[in-house]
């Protein structure tokens, strides 16, 4: 009688969902704090940040675009996305950043997916006052880029502008009322 030995090898990955605030009082600690792979729930509420996931795979998720918000205080870029980073963004509203590029939104050398979101009245100087996106994968969907303003002479892309680069797919997404 012959014996079979079988071996198993499992690869566990373990993922975690972080809340904000309930577990850490604002998102950029949260987005600090955070592993590849872990997800970022956000609650209602306006948030006075200026985040930046940088090198990072997370899911940031909030409670729908009228009731999380990602205020930029008028004082620097509210959202970045830098160094081959892969974020995942929904339910959420970004507004009132200021940068250059992308016053809300700037994703450089990264992968991004953005949907469900709001990107509005938000300012930038030179380019990309909504968002701004350059050598990078992106995939927009049921988003809305309105009201945000460039505010330089020869200013490219009041709602956005992508360049450089990349995959950009997008579905469903409504761009109005900017201006440059």
């Amino acid at each position: 009688m012959k014996k079979i030995t079988i071996l198993l090898l499992l690869s566990l990955s373990y993922s975690a969902t972080l809340l904000v605030p309930d577990e850490y009082s604002n998102i950029q600690s949260a987005i600090n704090a955070s592993n590849n792979g872990d997800e970022i729930i956000v609650s209602s509420g306006t948030y006075y940040e200026h985040l930046e996931i940088t090198g990072k795979t997370i899911s940031i998720i909030g409670s729908g675009r009228e009731y999380t918000i990602i205020h930029g205080n008028n004082n620097g870029r509210a959202f970045a996305i830098t160094s081959f980073s892969n974020a995942d963004i929904s339910s959420l509203s970004i507004t009132n950043g200021l940068g250059q590029p992308g016053g809300g939104v700037y994703i450089y050398e990264s992968t991004a997916t953005i949907h469900d979101v709001d990107i509005k009245e938000n300012t930038g100087h030179g380019s990309g006052a909504g968002l701004s996106a350059n050598s990078s994968d992106l995939n927009m969907y049921n988003v809305k880029v309105y009201d945000n303003d460039c505010t330089m002479f020869s200013c490219d892309g009041g709602g956005m502008i992508v360049n450089g680069g990349g995959n950009y797919i997008f579905n469903n997404v409504e761009i109005y009322n900017n201006e440059t």
